[in-house]
């Protein structure tokens, strides 16, 4: 008796490691089943598959809006070098994989994998958007102006025409921070008085 459970017990060990490790080596290379990145899915691809099939279903182009003092203007992403960064959101793919535990794994397998949804990485080229936004702030720049002493003809006396302070936006900081977070859809430019 004893005999016959221990067989039955050792057999269930083999099988439960069989098992895991068929798991293991089934899935090598592939994404996790239920996965989506930015609404695609790509769950069960390879990451070249996956990469591929982002490729093909271009994302929606988000909007910005930039404000600057007291003036804001709303504008498609792609004027500040925005775009998909591709290579990034399959490694985060690859990542979010791996770290999938056995139990995991085996309701992936059996067609029961959990959805889980990752956001679309991307990236923006800060030279491009400092090319945009001085391009979209250029008139509100202004030098400074000292105050004037003139003879008003019409009153016949001497009258003040007040100083000016200048104005400059600082783009490069603008883009500099949109360079860092391309998700952003609200961009604050500085403007030094």
């Amino acid at each position: 008796m004893k005999r016959g459970y221990a067989i039955a017990v050792s057999a269930a060990a083999l099988l439960g490691g069989a098992l895991a490790m068929g798991l293991a080596a089934g899935d090598a290379g592939r994404l996790a089943p239920g996965l989506s990145v930015g609404g695609v899915p790509v769950g069960g691809l390879t990451p070249a598959e996956a990469r591929a099939r982002l490729a093909d279903r271009p994302p929606a182009v988000p909007q910005v809006t930039v404000q600057a003092a007291e003036r804001t203007w709303t504008l498609p992403a792609t004027r500040l070098g925005w775009q998909p960064d591709l290579d990034a959101s399959v490694a985060a793919a690859v990542r979010v994989s791996g770290e999938r535990d056995l139990w995991q794994r085996v309701r992936g397998w059996m067609g029961q994998a959990p959805t889980q949804e990752l956001p679309l990485a991307a990236r923006a080229d800060e030279a491009r958007a400092r090319a945009a936004l001085e391009a979209l702030t250029r008139d509100l720049a202004a030098q400074p102006r000292d105050a004037v002493i003139f003879f008003d003809k019409v009153a016949r006396r001497y009258a003040l025409k007040p100083d000016q302070p200048g104005r400059r936006p600082n783009a490069a900081a603008a883009a500099r921070a949109y360079a860092a977070d391309p998700s952003r859809t609200r961009l604050l430019l500085p403007v030094t008085e």
